[in-house]
């Protein structure tokens, strides 16, 4: 299996034949619900395991192995002919390995709403994490699901699944106001705690993903004290914490998405953080390079859109 970023220009058409398997697989492997649009940046699942290039005149090794995202080294070991020159001509076929080639581990965390139970099964052998989106917190403390996903599922595939909470209403969009009065209102806050649990215990979920959007700027300090007595008591009960975060370009940026969000805190307290990188086409006009340096080893980049 490859995983192929499309680019400016490409087609189903063009990207099948690169890679020599049929546009039916294609679609079935990305479950594309209009294969005749296709967005640059959109990541295809290629499901091949190797593929057959033929060399073209002025293309080296090097060039060929960046083409396909693999080492040179991978593609001399895939090529023992080549001898130890590496040299090759135009017409050549070589054998491009696009599997077997252990880099790393990742972490995959699947959000999921209302789905087929066949969609689920073909996507839950991939995920480290099902995020049935979601629980949705009340301002008093109450906690109630909002999603149609079998979450008993994911054991079978061991997969854990996680207990999303969100400060959506129930009218659509997030609640400021739901969110100010969980993390500054002991009883609201005591009770929310409480249903979490239960909720847990009575779930089969491994842990919690927090996603808290358009926290007031001012509850920034409330947040943080909340996240850290939610970390604790998750922990002492053997769950983890997640926290998904809209991404950002500076750590003191402004903005409803962003100001209540501390991500050193965040990436220190949280076991893992999910970085809402689908919020970037809200900036788009300000992106520059970046590093992302506060959370160490824990992140999660989140490509739903």
């Amino acid at each position: 299996m490859k995983i192929y970023v499309v680019t400016r220009g490409d087609t189903l058409y063009s990207i099948a034949r690169r890679f020599s398997v049929s546009m039916d697989d294609l679609i079935y492997a990305n479950q594309l619900q209009n294969p005749s649009v296709l967005a640059v940046g959109q990541a295809l699942v290629i499901p091949v395991s190797d593929i057959r290039h033929t060399v073209s005149r002025g293309e080296s090794l090097y060039s060929i192995a960046r083409r396909y995202g693999v080492s040179v080294e991978t593609l001399r070991r895939a090529n023992p002919s080549l001898g130890a020159s590496g040299r090759i001509y135009p017409g050549q076929i070589l054998i491009i390995p696009l599997s077997g080639e252990i880099l790393g581990e990742i972490v995959v965390d699947g959000y999921a709403s209302n789905m087929s139970e066949s969609t689920l099964r073909q996507s839950l052998p991939y995920l480290t994490f099902l995020s049935p989106f979601s629980y949705r917190a009340e301002g008093n403390g109450a906690v109630t699901p909002n999603f149609n996903v079998d979450v008993s599922m994911a054991e079978s595939y061991d997969t854990a699944a996680l207990m999303v909470i969100t400060n959506l209403k129930e009218s659509g969009g997030f609640s400021s106001d739901a969110a100010h009065q969980l993390l500054t209102d002991q009883a609201s806050q005591d009770n929310f705690l409480d249903n979490i649990l239960a909720t847990l215990r009575a779930g089969g979920y491994y842990g919690v993903s927090l996603d808290f959007e358009y926290v007031y700027p001012f509850d920034r300090s409330s947040f943080n004290q909340f996240l850290s007595r939610l970390a604790d008591i998750l922990h002492e009960n053997g769950y983890i914490l997640v926290s998904a975060l809209a991404p950002k370009l500076s750590a003191n940026q402004q903005g409803f998405l962003y100001a209540a969000h501390d991500y050193a805190f965040h990436g220190k307290t949280s076991d893992y953080v999910v970085l809402m990188t689908y919020e970037w086409r809200l900036l788009a006009h300000k992106l520059k390079p970046m590093k992302i340096k506060s959370f160490e080893n824990n992140v999660c980049i989140s490509l739903f859109t």
